[in-house]
């Protein structure tokens, strides 16, 4: 039998320091505090895990503009504020999983112009408002999940549905 210990941690600053990181996975430990904007900084972060923690604070726009980023797992966390728009320009972002934290506000149209973009979890938040209608530019879509939010309306017709 294998017996799991948590680590306490939050992310400092210099975290920035490991250049030649690729990968950083902390989840399901007891990590807490917000993300450091400093992240931006690891050029080379392909993949970014922090689901099951406690951190808190927003989503930095920054990770928007990390070149080889293509994955954030963050749900399960206390994230508060908005989606930020700039992830629709995220270049290398394939996956975005920001579930079952405390994300507020709309879902930016933004998200749908990201051409790279297959997985988006946005399950499990208080996002209100409609669906955007320039959903239908989600080609690469493999999965999107938006159950239990405030959502009103309808699904957009251009989906096809």
């Amino acid at each position: 039998a294998y017996a799991y210990q948590s680590v306490r941690y939050y992310l400092p600053h210099e975290i920035a320091f490991l250049t030649e990181l690729t990968d950083l996975r902390l989840f399901a430990n007891h990590g807490f505090g917000t993300l450091p904007e400093s992240l931006a900084r690891l050029t080379k972060l392909e993949t970014f895990v922090i689901s099951g923690n406690f951190h808190t604070g927003t989503i930095p726009t920054v990770f928007a503009s990390m070149p080889r980023l293509q994955a954030i797992q963050a749900q399960y966390n206390g994230l508060v504020g908005t989606i930020p728009s700039e992830f629709g320009t995220a270049s290398s972002l394939e996956s975005f999983n920001v579930a079952q934290n405390k994300l507020e506000g709309t879902i930016p149209p933004e998200l749908f112009d990201n051409p790279t973009l297959s997985y988006l979890y946005l399950d499990h938040n208080a996002l209100i408002g409609t669906l955007p209608t320039t959903l239908t530019k989600y080609t690469v879509l493999r999965r999107l999940e938006f159950n239990e939010n405030l959502l009103t309306g309808t699904i957009p017709t251009e989906v096809g549905l």
